[in-house]
């Protein structure tokens, strides 16, 4: 693993004479290019994975590897500021590697058309892990030949595919009945109908996130619920037309849940209370953002969440009640966010110092009632190793 060191082209060229080395990660090495990546693949026949995310690779490296690399298994080509086009996955797609290759992040890969990703899905069958987040590219023609041939997709990411609609998840959803998990995050052509095809095929997902999808309601979200009883982690975002019947059905069905984000959606006081019965089990909590939840409904909620790890509270209307029931409920607590808390005060920091001695993670930013005084004396209790108080007047 050379990621995110000052290696050098001529550095990572020289690893060719290691003939038998089957794992690279170059991760976030952007001085590296296909100058030095090239040349090391060409004389690595064996490698099995490859991570050069961030770096300055394009075409040419995927044509090496479709030539070289023919038990290829793991490929990163995320965020590559020289972006790759539909002639290098092609390439992938159409040599000895597209039999093995089982997990593929083309993440922010902007260049690539439908067509191009069409073809990759049809050539590398086998995938079990596909990463398409800010492929502003990905449509439904895309997403449907995916799911026809990739039937063994067990992780999907479709964050920021905006072009990606119902009609594309509708396609998909029937051919990857083995799915465990699929982020929708930023697709906001999507509906209940899209959600409601998931549902109704993915019975067997553990993870699920959508989010910025203004036409979603919490029919949708009841439909996931009712469809995918074993969620584990569930993140909805910035959903303006999702709220209380969300949470009773989450509340009702997920019995499973261990992790929870309702991140700015139109929740209130009395739909919280939905969340009660599967509130024990909680090991994360995200509500920030969910401006209409009391002080006391956040208390009464967290008083019963007593596995909590991390809990992100940012931009809610809460005081130190809540500081000071979470710090004696929620014991082995880790990290806490309640960023833009305009109410606390020192005296909810003081009761975290004298109970939640397990907190290593403190974001207290733009909280104006919180003096130098309760930091230093968190800082002395607590075994801190993140705290951000920045910007705490302004």
């Amino acid at each position: 693993d050379l990621g995110g060191t000052s290696v050098c082209n001529q550095g990572v060229s020289s690893l060719s004479m290691c003939t038998t080395l089957q794992s690279l990660s170059l991760s976030g090495s952007r001085d590296i290019s296909d100058s030095g990546v090239c040349p090391a693949v060409e004389g690595l026949p064996d490698l099995i994975s490859l991570n050069v995310s961030g770096c300055k690779v394009s075409d040419r490296l995927l044509l090496a590897l479709a030539q070289t690399c023919t038990g290829l298994e793991n490929l990163n080509i995320s965020y590559c500021p020289v972006a790759v086009t539909d002639v290098g996955l092609t390439a992938i797609a159409t040599a000895a590697c597209s039999v093995s290759l089982a997990s593929l992040n083309i993440a922010g890969q902007y260049l690539v058309t439908s067509r191009g990703f069409m073809t990759l899905a049809t050539g590398c069958f086998r995938l079990d892990t596909i990463n398409l987040s800010n492929c502003e590219q990905v449509d439904d023609n895309a997403v449907q030949m995916l799911g026809t041939s990739a039937r063994g997709l067990l992780y999907c990411s479709l964050r920021q595919c905006s072009l990606v609609s119902d009609s594309g998840l509708q396609l998909f959803a029937p051919g990857v009945g083995k799915l465990l998990s699929l982020d929708l995050s930023g697709c906001a052509l999507l509906s209940d109908g899209g959600l409601m095809a998931v549902a109704q095929y993915c019975g067997q997902l553990v993870s699920f996130s959508v989010g910025w999808c203004r036409r979603l309601t919490d029919y949708g979200i009841a439909a996931i619920a009712a469809g995918c009883t074993g969620l584990r982690t569930l993140k909805i975002e910035c959903c303006p037309r999702v709220g209380d019947g969300a949470l009773g059905a989450v509340g009702d069905a997920l019995t499973c849940l261990t992790g929870l984000k309702i991140f700015s959606c139109p929740v209130s006081s009395q739909g919280l209370e939905e969340l009660w019965p599967i509130a024990p089990k909680l090991l994360h909590l995200n509500l920030g953002g969910c401006s209409r939840v009391s002080d006391q409904a956040f208390a009464n909620l967290l008083g019963v969440c007593v596995s909590l790890v991390s809990l992100n509270l940012r931009e809610c209307d809460v005081g130190d009640l809540v500081l000071s029931i979470a710090a004696r409920n929620c014991t082995n607590l880790r990290s806490l966010n309640v960023r833009q808390c305009g109410w606390l005060t020192d005296a909810g920091i003081l009761a975290m110092t004298k109970a939640a001695t397990s907190l290593v993670s403190l974001n207290v930013r733009m909280c104006e009632g919180i003096s130098d005084a309760a930091l230093q004396s968190l800082q002395k209790h607590c075994r801190l190793k993140v705290m951000d108080s920045t910007n705490l007047y302004d």
